[in-house]
C-alpha cells in the first residue's frame, strides 16, 4: 500500500482547516511560542496580567455604577 506524499497531505489538511493563510500563519506563531518555554512563560505573565486588568476594571465599573445610581437618588432638584 503507497502512501500519499507529505507534502499532499500538508496542503489537503491547510485548505481544509485553515482556509485563510493569515489563520495558517497565527496558528504556527501560536506554535512557536507554546514550544519554546521561555516565551510561554511571559506569554502567560502577559495574559495573567491582562485578566487583572480586566478584573480590576469591572470592580472599578461597579463602583461608578452603585456611585451614579446613589448620587442620582440621593440628589433632590432645588427650587
Amino acid at each position: 500500500m503507497s502512501k500519499p506524499p507529505f507534502r499532499f497531505i500538508i496542503r489537503f489538511l491547510f485548505f481544509v482547516h485553515f482556509p485563510t493563510v493569515e489563520l495558517f500563519h497565527e496558528l504556527c506563531k501560536a506554535l512557536e511560542v507554546l514550544s519554546d518555554p521561555k516565551a510561554k512563560v511571559a506569554y502567560d505573565a502577559v495574559l495573567k496580567a491582562k485578566e487583572r486588568a480586566r478584573l480590576r476594571t469591572q470592580a472599578l465599573d461597579a463602583k461608578r455604577k452603585k456611585f451614579k445610581q446613589g448620587k442620582l437618588l440621593t440628589t433632590i432638584p432645588r427650587q
